[in-house]
């Protein structure tokens, strides 16, 4: 295996440097109301940025992997949160970030909401009461609005979440529970960064050792799943059981995990909305199927992020400064996503920042695993599937064992949401997933051009999701 240990910088290296830094400051000026949202700004800052309280905390799993936590308070209301109120986790996709939940909430402030109750209120006069309300675009600044402490989490690999402990593959080394990102995420930072050549010889020598990036969705819902819960509970005074929000992968990954332990994990949760969960791929989707049976062979042979890390802000801000023009809001940004998410429709305009929370390192084995979906009869999440040998040495079986949400007898607390246009868990995926299940749960089928980031981009989110999924985390809750 190729290891680059001592690159010396090159003329080609400060060019490159010089081209991105030049991008950097072309977007911030673009678009600099919006520089909250920009590349490298994190979770916190954001958050910090719309006027809450953020404190960035760190879960170290099982096998060692360390995770960012950002946890966000209201200062509005004594102690941040109500201790009535269950604290929420949210989880996201592949090649995403937490920061896809903080997307498009400008606006947004500290308000107080705990005078209203959402269980008793209609939700019609829900949506009526909150439809000029900024919060209302995004689900956790909502939720903190009424009362919720809000858990953002980053998933391995995503920056805040490459650390390994005693491992020197890390890009660096476990941060201190009170450090700030802000060193790492903020415009200034990332120049030092670059200049020091950080960021390219550091992320370079990561993205080449496979040993770091062999792990699959199978790990995340077996061993950091479980360890977020508790943590979030260890940390949230008062608090006996923890609401989920999962969006793609992280809800597989929800999903997933309540299967491998559903008697321990459902006395923890209280209720999950899962936003397009990807449990099942490649029901009534012929795209897909004829995508991944060209790419699984690729794929499966290589272990390794996808991208690799050192290219997500050299690729972001070129998105961004390609999508600053508001004419390509709804032209060519916006045929750009919608060929990789579904048909919009015109209500998703891809503005800038929408860029600054995409295309982050996921595990080669996370994307493969959600395409092997289509080698099964009924497309659902099998365990990574490492060929026969392989799967003889890691199951005792020939064959991957599947994941089977039957087990679940006692929860009902969970509501799944599809996007009528969405392309890659499409509305027939989501019934899949929930007809494994023998308790009721609630499903939401949006029907209109809503393909599978509009949960964070469309037009009418707060009224199709947003508000809808923050009146169930409260009128699901078990007690």
């Amino acid at each position: 295996m190729l290891v680059i240990a001592n690159l010396k910088l090159s003329m080609p290296y400060y060019l490159l440097v010089s081209l991105v830094l030049i991008i950097i400051i072309s977007t911030h000026y673009v678009y600099a109301d919006d520089f909250f949202e920009g590349p490298g700004v994190s979770a916190a800052e954001i958050l910090r940025g719309r006027g809450f309280i953020a404190d960035e905390l760190y879960v170290e799993t099982n096998s060692g992997y360390v995770l960012r936590l950002t946890r966000g308070r209201n200062p509005l209301i004594k102690g941040g949160s109500l201790r009535s109120k269950d604290p929420v986790l949210f989880i996201h996709g592949v090649l995403a970030s937490a920061n896809n939940f903080l997307l498009y909430s400008q606006g947004a402030e500290p308000r107080d909401f705990t005078n209203m109750s959402l269980v008793d209120m209609d939700l019609d006069e829900l949506i009526e009461r909150l439809a000029d309300e900024p919060s209302a675009k995004s689900l956790p600044l909502l939720a903190l609005n009424c009362g919720h402490e809000v858990w953002l989490l980053d998933r391995r690999g995503v920056p805040g979440s490459q650390q390994l402990i005693g491992d020197s593959r890390s890009i660096k080394t476990r941060p201190d529970q009170d450090e700030d990102s802000s060193q790492f995420g903020s415009i200034l930072g990332y120049i030092n960064n670059l200049f020091s050549g950080y960021s390219f010889v550091d992320q370079f020598r990561l993205t080449l050792d496979q040993r770091y990036w062999n792990y699959s969705l199978d790990e995340q819902a077996r061993d950091d799943f479980p360890v977020t819960i508790d943590f979030i509970l260890d940390n949230s005074p008062g608090a006996s059981r923890v609401s989920v929000v999962g969006h793609s992968a992280g809800g597989a990954i929800t999903l997933m995990a309540l299967s491998l332990y559903p008697n321990e994990l459902t006395s923890k949760i209280s209720s999950c909305i899962l936003w397009s969960p990807a449990y099942a791929t490649g029901n009534d989707n012929p795209g897909f199927i004829s995508t991944f049976e060209i790419l699984l062979p690729i794929g499966s042979a290589i272990t390794g992020p996808l991208p690799p890390p050192f290219l997500t802000i050299p690729a972001q801000t070129t998105l961004m400064l390609i999508c600053s023009p508001p004419p390509t809001w709804t032209t060519l940004c916006k045929e750009f996503v919608d060929a990789q998410a579904g048909d919009s429709g015109g209500q998703q305009p891809a503005k800038p920042f929408l860029f600054a929370s995409e295309y982050f390192s996921s595990s080669s084995h996370e994307l493969v695993q959600l395409g092997q979906n289509i080698n099964y009869p009924n497309k659902t999440v099998h365990a990574y599937d490492y060929g026969e040998a392989g799967n003889q040495a890691a199951y005792g079986q020939p064959t991957p064992p599947a994941y089977d949400l039957s087990v679940l007898t006692e929860f009902s607390s969970m509501s799944f949401y599809a996007g009528g246009t969405d392309t890659l868990v499409t509305p027939a995926d989501v019934e899949q997933a929930r007809a494994q299940l023998r308790v009721p749960s609630e499903y939401h089928k949006i029907n209109t051009t809503f393909n599978h980031v509009g949960y964070f981009s469309h037009v009418d989110a707060p009224r199709l999701a947003i508000i809808p999924s923050m009146r169930e985390l409260e009128t699901l809750a078990r007690k």
